[in-house]
């Protein structure tokens, strides 16, 4: 198979150069264009540590697909399949609206491994936080939320997922409504697990993101589901502070901060941060996994309560959900709880849009605005759009 660089589209080896942009198209997968005659690849989407996804159609469905293909270094041998066949069928038990479902796995004629995924039509979390580095305490709240029903399931089910960052976060847009996606369950360990022997990932590999490591993965100590509760709090306190709570200059740095400095308290940066937020957001962050919320089950109901907290501070603001809604909304949000300057911006660019219904720039000021004053469906909706 091959691909071209620039639009990272897939051919057949008979072509030579890409007819989108007439790049020279250059040889990646071994293998043919079609996977197990059930799969045609359509595009690169993007590659990590563990393997490279692509865009690709389900031939017998007629439905776009997400493909993994793993790395050769994870499967070299049987009992590295062994292990890869394990955990795909465990993964493939977690059926959860905020995790990403498996569809298919196996080895190619080729000899390569592959997990065929749902295709999220929508955007990591990662691209959010470069263009908003600091967002809304309700709206932060309600995404960690989301993310630990996720996790809740997973952990219910024996897997930890250990790589829980920005890049395994994403929105899929349903309609006019927007949920969290955790994907990228490659790096996961069962809780069942006697020893190292069952793990996809060598014993000697340090797992994970350093930036999201918990300590006992830095000490090399054994981890449980409380090691994904602390990757969350980072998450969550890198997006309402704009920065990492440990970090340094190179990778053991990083790792001597996660194992020794203790994180500046989030009202330190923000001073509407309500007491029982920072409360759970340092417990989760604490050095030892004894005094962190004991499971994400535990630490969801917390964010729950939390937001029955920030909606009664509201005083019951009517969501609003859909486009042509976002575009009339200007009497739900003229309240004594919106500034005035929000409710004259909003004006501003729904007037805006009136004028020029795609001008997309007008939708990313209009999910600014949201996401200041707090309306979290509303803010992903307004980004959706603007994406």
């Amino acid at each position: 198979m091959k691909e071209c660089l620039t639009c990272y589209k897939c051919y057949g080896d008979s072509l030579a150069i890409c007819p989108v942009d007439g790049k020279p198209l250059e040889f990646t997968l071994k293998g043919d264009l079609i996977l197990d005659d059930k799969y045609i690849f359509n595009r690169r989407l993007g590659e990590g540590g563990m393997g490279t996804v692509y865009e690709a159609n389900q031939i017998i469905l007629q439905r776009s697909v997400a493909i993994k293909v793993l790395s050769p270094n994870f499967t070299a041998n049987a009992n590295a399949r062994e292990r890869f066949e394990r955990e795909a069928l465990a993964i493939a038990k977690l059926k959860h609206p905020n995790i990403v479902s498996i569809y298919d796995f196996g080895f190619s004629s080729n000899g390569y491994a592959y997990l065929v995924m749902e295709f999220i039509k929508g955007f990591q979390l990662k691209h959010f936080m470069w263009r908003w580095p600091i967002c809304g305490l309700e709206f932060g709240v309600e995404i960690a939320r989301q993310i630990c029903e996720a996790l809740s399931m997973a952990h219910a089910f024996g897997v930890m997922h250990r790589d829980i960052k920005p890049e395994n976060i994403m929105f899929e847009g349903l309609l006019n409504n927007s949920i969290m996606k955790v994907v990228d369950f490659g790096l996961v360990k069962m809780r069942s697990e006697d020893s190292q022997q069952r793990r996809l990932t060598s014993p000697n590999m340090l797992v994970g993101t350093f930036s999201y490591m918990s300590p006992e993965v830095c000490l090399g100590e054994t981890v449980d589901e409380r090691s994904d509760i602390y990757s969350l709090a980072i998450l969550l306190y890198e997006m309402f502070t704009g920065s990492l709570p440990c970090c340094g200059d190179d990778p053991l740095e990083v790792i001597e901060a996660h194992i020794k400095k203790i994180p500046h308290s989030p009202s330190k940066f923000i001073n509407e941060m309500p007491i029982k937020l920072e409360n759970l957001l340092m417990s989760a962050l604490d050095k030892n996994p004894n005094n962190r919320p004991q499971s994400a089950q535990e630490m969801a109901k917390e964010l729950s309560s939390i937001l029955i907290d920030f909606a009664r501070n509201i005083n019951n603001h009517t969501p609003i959900t859909s486009t042509a809604e976002l575009l009339a909304a200007q009497h739900k949000i003229c309240s004594e709880n919106v500034s005035q300057p929000s409710v004259y911006e909003l004006n501003k660019v729904q007037n805006a849009l009136l004028k020029n219904p795609r001008d997309l720039s007008q939708y990313e000021k209009i999910a600014e605005i949201y996401q200041k004053i707090g309306y979290v469906l509303e803010a992903i909706e307004a980004f959706f759009n603007a994406a």
